[in-house]
C-alpha cells in the first residue's frame, strides 16, 4: 500500500476553509483542516505532512516565523501562500524564505490543484535525497580517524604511492585499506565517492543537514 500523503490547509474563514478543501479535494492526499499556523504546529498530524496551504493576509515576519517553525518540526514540506492582493515584492521575499509557491486569491482550482501537486513532488524528493545523504554520513562518521584520512586523499585524487607516503604506510597496506574504506562507504570507486560526499557537503551547506 503506498504512503499516503498529507495537505494542512490554514485558514481562519471557515467559508474560505473549506472552499479551498473542495478545491484541492480531489487529489491523491489526505486533507487536514486548522484555523491558524498555532494549531497546525501543535498537531499530531504535523509529522506527516508534506505541504502546507495558507491563506496569508498578515505581516511578511509570519512568513519567515512560519518556514522556520514548520521546516523545524517537520524537516522537508513544501509551504504554498494564497495571498489577498497581488505584491510582488512580498512574494519574493516568502520565495526567499522557503516558500515554494505565492498564488493570488481567488485562485484558478486547476493552478491551485497543479502547485499543490507540484509541492507535494518536491517535498517527496527532498525526503527522499536526504535519506541517501544522511545515510552516507553515517557510514562517513562510522569509519576511524585513518580511513577518513584516506577518503580525503582519494577525493582529492591522490595515488597509492602519495597515500603511502603522508600515512607511512606500505603501497599493500595502503591498497588494502583503500578496498576498506570503498566497501564500508558502499561505493565502486573514488568517483562515486566524491559525488556523494559533494551532496553531503551540499546539503550541510543548504542546511538541510545540521553539522
Amino acid at each position: 500500500m503506498p504512503n499516503v500523503r498529507h495537505l494542512a490547509v490554514v485558514d481562519d474563514d471557515l467559508a474560505r476553509r473549506r472552499t479551498l478543501c473542495s478545491h484541492v479535494g480531489f487529489g491523491d492526499w489526505s486533507i487536514h483542516e486548522y484555523s491558524s499556523i498555532r494549531e497546525l504546529l501543535a498537531a499530531s498530524a504535523l509529522a506527516k505532512t508534506n505541504a502546507v496551504l495558507w491563506c496569508w493576509k498578515h505581516s511578511e515576519a509570519q512568513i519567515e516565523e512560519l518556514a522556520a517553525s514548520v521546516k523545524a518540526k517537520i524537516g522537508f514540506v513544501s509551504i504554498l501562500v494564497l495571498a489577498e492582493c497581488s505584491d510582488l515584492r512580498a512574494a519574493v521575499s516568502m520565495m526567499q524564505q522557503g516558500v515554494f509557491a505565492v498564488l493570488e486569491w481567488p485562485a484558478n482550482r486547476r493552478e491551485l490543484y497543479d502547485n499543490v501537486q507540484a509541492g507535494m513532488a518536491q517535498a517527496e524528493e527532498l525526503r527522499s535525497k536526504c535519506a541517501d545523504v544522511l545515510a552516507t554520513q553515517k557510514r562517513f562518521e562510522s569509519l576511524t580517524g585513518e580511513e577518513q584520512a584516506i577518503v580525503k586523499f582519494l577525493v582529492d585524487g591522490a595515488t597509492n604511492k602519495a597515500m603511502a607516503y603522508h600515512l607511512d604506510m606500505s603501497m599493500r597496506t595502503v591498497d588494502r585499506r583503500r578496498r576498506a574504506v570503498l566497501e564500508k562507504m558502499n561505493v565502486r570507486n573514488a568517483s562515486v565517492l566524491a559525488s556523494q560526499l559533494g551532496q553531503l557537503e551540499f546539503a550541510r551547506r543548504i542546511h538541510l543537514l545540521s553539522d
